[in-house]
């Protein structure tokens, strides 16, 4: 199973943290994985680009990629699955606090196929 780990800064008006986190899909196919990631690096470029403060006050329009096309919300995304599906995703990495620094795709482990001793 392929996972897509993001990195991204949050936080509130008086703190700013750097973290990761998992995004709560995965995928079998290592194709459908890599078009995710390139459509979150897509999705966070329009983003950044369409609330710029040089290009909010030019008032400009900026053509949004595929993968938010008909959705209402700068949040929300188009990811794909295993299935070809589009489904409609929260991108936790957009909002006024926060900021994408990058994802990748990682390798989750089979719990099925490995097991781990704790010594008390």
């Amino acid at each position: 199973m392929y996972r897509i780990n993001i990195s991204y800064s949050t936080g509130d008006s008086f703190s700013n943290r750097e973290t990761e986190s998992l995004i709560d899909l995965s995928w079998n196919n290592l194709e459908i994985a890599k078009e995710n990631l390139k459509r979150i690096k897509d999705h966070s470029s329009w983003y950044n680009e369409k609330e710029s403060s040089t290009r909010k006050s030019t008032k400009e329009k900026y053509p949004e990629p595929e993968c938010h096309k008909g959705l209402k919300e700068n949040w929300m995304i188009y990811l794909k699955t295993d299935n070809n599906i589009e489904i409609i995703y929260s991108a936790f990495w957009i909002g006024y606090f926060e900021c994408l620094h990058g994802g990748d795709i990682i390798i989750e482990k089979d719990k099925g196929l490995s097991f781990e001793v704790i010594h008390a």
